[in-house]
């Protein structure tokens, strides 16, 4: 923690504030950790489909209602799934967005007031 310096007239304690940048690097962190999870996710679904097409071949085959099988069903669950990670990512991404523009707009009144 960073101890605010600019010490009121009356001598009163300085109370102990945040870093601008601190809490900035830990907002990125949590942003980096999310896209962190999200790819490995999308890497194994993704590599599902591969592996299971390779050494789980009569599985795949196997044929479903409506013409498909295992596999193709398979296939087309990923634009599901990519989607709904999509849809993770963008609300997310809506609160580390509002976080950061916090800390701007922390930052330029702090700037101001100098």
């Amino acid at each position: 923690m960073i101890t605010n310096l600019d010490l009121p007239a009356s001598g009163a304690r300085a109370q102990p504030i945040v870093s601008p940048t601190q809490a900035f690097d830990e907002c990125m962190a949590k942003k980096n950790r999310m896209l962190l999870v999200l790819g490995v996710a999308v890497f194994i679904y993704y590599f599902a489909l591969i592996v299971g097409a390779g050494w789980f071949r009569p599985f795949y085959t196997r044929s479903l209602p409506g013409g498909l099988n295992v596999g193709i069903a398979f296939a087309l669950s990923q634009y599901f799934f990519v989607g709904a990670l999509a849809l993770i990512y963008a609300r997310r991404m809506k609160h580390v967005d509002a976080q950061i523009k916090l800390l701007a707009e922390a930052r330029e009144t702090k700037n101001e007031t100098r």
